[in-house]
C-alpha cells in the first residue's frame, strides 16, 4: 500500500499549474513556460497561448522550457498539435533548454525529429533568420 501511496504522491507532484510569460525578440515570440505540461489545464494553456498568438498574426515561436520539469503524453500531444497549427499557418516553433528527461520522452514517442531543440537562445533566434 505504501508503494501505491508513493506513486500517487509522485503523480500528484507532477500535476501543476503552468504559467507562461511572453516577450518579443524581433519577430520571434518567446514563450517562457514554468511548470509541468501535463494532462488538463497546463497542456491546454500552452496550446491555447500559441493559437491566440497565431490569430494575432505571429508566426515564429521559441518555447523556453528552462523551468519545465515534466511533460506527459498529453502534453507532448498538445505541443505537436500547436506545431501543426503553426506550420499550417506558415510558421515555426522551436524549443529552448529542454531537460534530458523530456528529450528522452520526445525520443521515445518519435517526436524529437519534428522539433528543433536549442540550448542557447541566441543560436535559436539566429536560426530564424
Amino acid at each position: 500500500m505504501d508503494n501505491l501511496k508513493d506513486w500517487a504522491l509522485g503523480v500528484a507532484s507532477k500535476v501543476s499549474k503552468v504559467s507562461i510569460t511572453e516577450r518579443q525578440a524581433g519577430d520571434v515570440t518567446i514563450l517562457g513556460v514554468e511548470g509541468n505540461i501535463v494532462t488538463g489545464e497546463s497542456a491546454d494553456m500552452v496550446r491555447g497561448s500559441i493559437r491566440r498568438l497565431l490569430m494575432e498574426g505571429r508566426r515564429k515561436f521559441l518555447l523556453d522550457m528552462t523551468h519545465v520539469r515534466w511533460v506527459d503524453s498529453i502534453g507532448i500531444g498538445e505541443m505537436v498539435s500547436a506545431l501543426v497549427s503553426v506550420t499550417r499557418a506558415g510558421g515555426q516553433i522551436k524549443l529552448l533548454k529542454v531537460r534530458e528527461n523530456i528529450k528522452e520522452q520526445l525520443s521515445i514517442t518519435g517526436m524529437q525529429t519534428i522539433f528543433a531543440i536549442y540550448g542557447d537562445e541566441s543560436e535559436a533566434l539566429n536560426d530564424y533568420l
